[in-house]
């Protein structure tokens, strides 16, 4: 064989070679991809068979711990409520037992003070107890079976007045909304029966430092345009008189005092405005007034 022939038959071998590899690297390529999209899916069923059974068994857990406490409780079933009117919370409370001994009677005691009997319904099954409560932040009601042998007692979740007490508000300024005259006039409106305040008036502060600059008393506003807001919200103004011309930023806070002596305030302000240069503007919207126990 001469050497021309030698080489065209090894460069053929090698090109065989070559292809037979590149074939099996091409194989291998498919086959690790195969097996790495069959991994995903198996790793996806597996995370998603894990989060079933732990949710299962979270449910399982509530449930038991549900089941114990019903167990463990001295009532088939509970109600407890408060209700505000005219400066006074007042709290009911009802209770059917699961068993109530011939010798004993319930009591209500909210944190540790005698508040009042219960008195069953015409079946003799359902019992409720109701009474006026001082204002506070919360309230912790306890049910006692008492008899001459001794008592037994249970205590109930903590009802707080957070949102008992709460007042929603919706503000504006004069000559932002239907025209109103007079910029530095400031209109708070309360979602409140006017009878329930005994004052409101707009604290002003220093936006950044929070130091407290003037306040204003807020009387009615008489022909107010509520429709913007509602007809629930009762509309009041306070002049700001040439603050609103000053430099600087500035925020509009509310104090309201109601007929029972409770005080509320906001997390944030009512609204506020700024002068700076020949640049100006004022913000206003809506916000919650809630009990300031501190």
């Amino acid at each position: 064989m001469d050497k021309r022939k030698a080489h065209t038959l090894c460069a053929a071998v090698a090109l065989l070679v070559f292809a037979a590899l590149l074939a099996m690297d091409v194989w291998l390529v498919i086959q690790v991809r195969g097996l790495r999209e069959q991994l995903e899916l198996r790793s996806t069923e597996t995370d998603n068979r894990i989060a079933f059974f732990r949710d299962h068994v979270d449910n399982q857990h509530s449930l038991l711990l549900e089941r114990l406490e019903q167990q463990g409780s001295l009532f088939s079933s509970q109600s407890a409520a408060l209700d505000y009117v005219g400066g006074t919370v007042t709290l009911t409370v009802t209770v059917v037992p699961r068993e109530l001994r011939q010798d004993e009677s319930l009591l209500l005691t909210v944190d540790g003070a005698r508040t009042a009997d219960f008195r069953p319904d015409e079946t003799g099954t359902r019992w409720t107890a109701s009474a006026e409560l001082p204002l506070q932040e919360s309230y912790t009601p306890v049910v006692s079976f008492l008899s001459d042998s001794g008592r037994r007692i249970q205590t109930l979740d903590p009802l707080s007045t957070d949102e008992l007490l709460s007042v929603e508000t919706a503000s504006c300024w004069g000559g932002d909304l239907y025209s109103l005259p007079d910029r530095s006039q400031f209109y708070l409106g309360l979602d409140l029966d006017p009878k329930q305040v005994e004052s409101l008036e707009v604290v002003l502060r220093e936006s950044g430092s929070n130091a407290e600059l003037a306040r204003f008393p807020m009387t009615a506003a008489v022909n107010f345009p509520t429709e913007h807001f509602g007809e629930s919200y009762a509309f009041y103004a306070a002049d700001l008189g040439d603050w609103r011309d000053r430099e600087g930023h500035y925020e509009v806070w509310a104090e309201l005092t109601t007929s029972g002596g409770l005080l509320l305030t906001g997390l944030n302000s009512v609204g506020g405005f700024f002068q700076s240069g020949n640049t100006a503007g004022t913000s206003s919207g809506m916000e919650t007034l809630r009990p300031a126990w501190d």
